[in-house]
């Protein structure tokens, strides 16, 4: 049954116990025009009755909210330390806040895990990948390539002891930021501090990155890229919401070979990347 959305509109609230009139009132139309919406459902879909029509509805309504998208992720979070089941995952330490404004404990999650909206369920959230499908994230493992990404997730690993404590700080000035914010106060201390560490950081993180320069040719990062993304990564949370998504800039993106740009960006790198792998195979 296919209807239209005033229509299932008016089959929802006949369902939830609603009658014409309570109907009318809530749409912003006459008793005798949800009438006349019932009678064309009846007509189309060769309904006798409202529980007929209502039946079909509610049935519809189950199978659609049964349904799991499939850029759903399938594994239980958080991820435990070692997890390894999915080929695109990408460990990644999640901090959030309370309603204060304050960090609250980190906990293990994928940087490619997003919240999305339910399909046409209003009110339901899921957490969706963002390689997309079982076999998206296959061919986004086989694109980037299985030994450049345990070599990327050695690196990674390597540099959290560096940016845990940065990453701690950062939140905590964050969270200042937050609430002078919400308060209507000052919130150009917090920025400066945030931008001094940010600096120290990112001296840190050169000099980190230049010894280990032979690992980031063989993977395909450049370092003044890296650099480049990093500050850029850094000035978006420091100016802007600490929630608020973002994409790599083109600019940034076009400097790092193929393999890379899947990498850093799995959907649109890899759309882009079809065509030139299709002629090379």
């Amino acid at each position: 049954m296919h209807l239209s959305p005033r229509q299932a509109e008016i089959v929802g609230l006949i369902a939830a116990g609603r009658s014409d009139k309570e109907i009318a009132g809530q749409l912003g139309m006459s008793p005798r025009t949800v009438r006349t919406h019932l009678e064309r459902i009846y007509l189309q879909h060769g309904f006798k009755s409202r529980a007929a029509a209502v039946s079909e509805w509610l049935k519809q309504q189950h199978a659609t909210r049964s349904a799991r998208p499939g850029d759903e992720c399938p594994y239980a979070r958080p991820f435990p330390e070692g997890f390894n089941e999915c080929p695109a995952y990408q460990s990644m330490q999640l901090l959030t806040l309370d309603l204060s404004d304050r960090p609250l404990t980190r906990t293990n999650t994928c940087r490619h895990l997003e919240t999305k909206r339910m399909p046409y369920a209003e009110g339901r959230w899921y957490g969706g990948c963002q390689v997309g499908n079982q076999a998206a994230r296959g061919r986004w493992a086989a694109g980037v390539g299985a030994d450049r990404l345990q070599k990327i997730a050695v690196l990674r690993q390597d540099l959290r002891e560096l940016t845990g404590p940065f990453v701690q700080s950062l939140w905590a000035h964050k969270s200042q930021q937050l609430r002078e914010m919400h308060a209507g106060g000052d919130v150009s201390g917090p920025l400066a501090r945030m931008q001094a560490l940010a600096e120290q950081f990112m001296a840190s993180t050169r000099a980190f990155l230049l010894q280990r320069q032979a690992v980031l040719d063989d993977v395909g990062l450049p370092l003044d890229a890296v650099m480049d993304l990093i500050r850029f990564s850094i000035e978006r949370f420091t100016i802007g919401s600490p929630d608020a998504s973002w994409q790599v800039p083109e600019s940034i993106l076009e400097r790092f070979p193929l393999a890379a740009r899947i990498f850093l960006m799995p959907r649109s790198a890899e759309q882009r990347a079809e065509p030139m792998l299709a002629s090379t195979a």
